[in-house]
């Protein structure tokens, strides 16, 4: 996670069709969706983003949790830049593992994002790898092949070596049953 020791910061939705590109509002999210730009490519950010809680957006969200005291929600979060720095996907981790102080949505998102170069790509985060929503959805509902999945994954013995975890999703049809 870029910002483990740093700050949290705000990502604007991918449905806002927005670049934060020179908006100081967006902290380092601003540097990368300019490195993005120039550069010309797909950037995909792993950080830890923050949200302002309150009932009305909760009530959006239809989310009958109640806010942390602090008035914020803490999000393990995949952010997808394009080649014009454009926020085209925002992805919250959904299987939190040794995170405290960290939230999940109320319900799982299954996060696709298209490229200019004709490959739909799905995200996810380390851990949601060995569950059946996101991951085995965005393949059986979503028909997603392709994937950027950052991960912090560590080897455990017997089954959950990393290069196997990740191989399994590297070759069609196959899945980890659990």
């Amino acid at each position: 996670t870029l910002n483990r020791f740093g700050p949290d910061v705000l990502v604007p939705s991918a449905k806002d069709n927005y670049s934060p590109c020179g908006n100081s509002t967006y902290d380092f999210l601003s540097d990368l969706s300019c490195k993005a730009r120039e550069l010309g490519t797909y950037l995909v950010v792993n950080l830890y983003e923050k949200e302002r809680c309150t009932v009305a957006t909760q009530n959006a969200k239809n989310d009958p949790r109640n806010c942390s005291p602090t008035g914020w929600s803490k999000f393990n979060t995949n952010v997808v830049f394009d080649r014009k720095g454009v926020v085209i996907a925002r992805y919250r981790k959904t299987h939190l593992y040794g995170e405290p102080g960290v939230n999940v949505t109320y319900s799982p998102e299954h996060v696709t994002f298209d490229t200019d170069f004709g490959v739909k790509f799905g995200t996810f985060i380390c851990f949601d790898m060995l569950f059946e929503s996101p991951a085995q959805d965005l393949v059986k509902k979503y028909n997603v092949t392709d994937f950027v999945y950052p991960t912090y994954w560590f080897s455990e013995l017997p089954f959950l070596t990393a290069s196997s975890v990740s191989q399994k999703h590297a070759f069609p049809g196959l899945e980890l049953k659990g």
